[in-house]
């Protein structure tokens, strides 16, 4: 039986040039069919892009919402009126995980942007043996910036989440029943894994997950820990790649794998 983390049947494809750019504003925001944009936000749309009354943007809350709003009033913050509701615009059909070892900077910051671009709904920094950067609470902070300003330029409704897992093991585990489970391995190196049946996974949760190394790789007990939860080698091709660039390429497979295209 397959399990959706949320609505993700939902969607509307309407292009985001009929309205222009999108603002972000939190669902406390909106009151009936109304949304007050404020601070950074209000700030941008009223000096720096000058918009008038009557123009039409977009907002996205960040938690699966889309609006086409028209401006109502500009002055110490701006008055929108929701013109049209797009539930997950910009959404995938199902959910779709990046678990990434823990980069230098910043090339983190790149995967950030490029895997909300893709439309991936949760990424995961996961530590390794193999990881030479650290990673602090003022980095996830920044990181959530990243998404959103990623999110907002290519019309998502919704901001991926992001965290750390306390070990390499905990963050493999979670996603041991999900349908897809890919974990990105050079194809000079197979021998790390054995022959195992992923094919059965019991009940499970319709969505993708790509497991990323660091630029050194996963060591030989990690890849077998991610062979015990079930994650399939993926093949990226017979050249090196860097982590970030796998990512992308991984990402990519895996969205087509998920008919997202």
């Amino acid at each position: 039986m397959a399990h959706h983390g949320g609505d993700w049947s939902i969607h509307q494809v309407v292009a985001i040039h009929e309205w222009g750019e999108t603002f972000y504003a939190p669902p406390s925001s909106r009151q009936d069919d109304r949304i007050l944009l404020e601070g950074n936000e209000a700030h941008h749309l009223a000096r720096v892009l000058r918009k008038r009354l009557g123009d039409r943007i977009g907002v996205m809350d960040g938690e699966g919402n889309y609006y086409i709003c028209e401006i109502e009033s500009v002055e110490e913050f701006v008055s929108l009126r929701i013109v049209r509701h797009l539930p997950n615009r910009g959404e995938t059909h199902r959910p779709a995980v990046l678990l990434q070892a823990i980069l230098k900077e910043p090339a983190m910051d790149d995967v950030v942007d490029k895997a909300t671009q893709m439309g991936v709904t949760s990424i995961v920094w996961v530590p390794s043996t193999h990881v030479v950067g650290n990673l602090s609470e003022a980095k996830l902070e920044r990181h959530l910036r990243i998404a959103r300003a990623a999110a907002k330029q290519c019309g998502r409704s919704r901001i991926p989440k992001i965290e750390k897992a306390v070990a390499f093991e905990e963050a493999v585990v979670k996603f041991r029943h999900w349908r897809i489970t890919h974990v990105a391995h050079p194809l000079d190196s197979p021998s790390n894994f054995v022959s195992v049946d992923y094919s059965e996974k019991g009940e499970m949760i319709d969505g993708g997950v790509l497991l990323v190394g660091p630029e050194g790789g996963f060591t030989p007990d990690e890849t077998a820990i991610a062979q015990r939860y079930r994650f399939a080698p993926l093949s990226l091709g017979n050249r090196r790649l860097r982590s970030g660039t796998a990512a992308t390429v991984g990402l990519a497979i895996l969205l087509r794998e998920l008919g997202e295209f």
